[in-house]
């Protein structure tokens, strides 16, 4: 029970972040196997179509390109960008944007649009600083990405 409200927490305050990018999810507690015990589990609704993860699948020119054929993802990218940055710079709790296919780029029936399907939160104060350096090199680039989406 505790593993499942400590998701819906974090599900809760990434919807708060990021709004309609967010996928819904509903979390649940199962049944688990008999010496187990109970077992949390969420559940979201299956993502149809062409599945891509935006920072990994896409070059900045193909993104920037994307960006000014597409007003309605440009947009959805400098909300998820503003708030990244807003998160990322009080070095408290920021979106793991790193995992692939956290934020995701979908295709369906031609119309492109950002979704986040993972819930997870990095806690500053105990990343390593591995983890650390990771979040900034994204950053730099998620930084660069925003600025330019801003001036199409």
């Amino acid at each position: 029970f505790e593993m499942a409200e400590h998701y819906k927490t974090n599900y809760e305050t990434v919807l708060s972040w990021y709004g309609n990018l967010v996928l819904p999810m509903e979390f649940l507690v199962l049944q688990g196997l008999p010496l187990i015990g109970p077992i949390a589990a969420s559940l979201q609704p299956h993502i149809h179509g062409q599945i891509q993860d935006l920072f990994e699948d896409f070059s900045d020119d193909e993104l920037l390109r994307l960006f000014e054929e597409n007003d309605y993802v440009r947009e959805q990218f400098i909300v998820f960008a503003k708030q990244t940055i807003r998160q990322v710079s009080e070095r408290k709790r920021c979106y793991d944007f790193l995992g692939r296919e956290n934020l995701m780029l979908v295709k369906q029936e031609g119309n492109y649009r950002l979704c986040i399907a993972d819930v997870g939160i990095f806690e500053f104060n105990i990343l390593s600083s591995q983890k650390v350096a990771q979040i900034d090199h994204r950053m730099n680039r998620l930084t660069s990405l925003f600025e330019l989406a801003k001036r199409i």
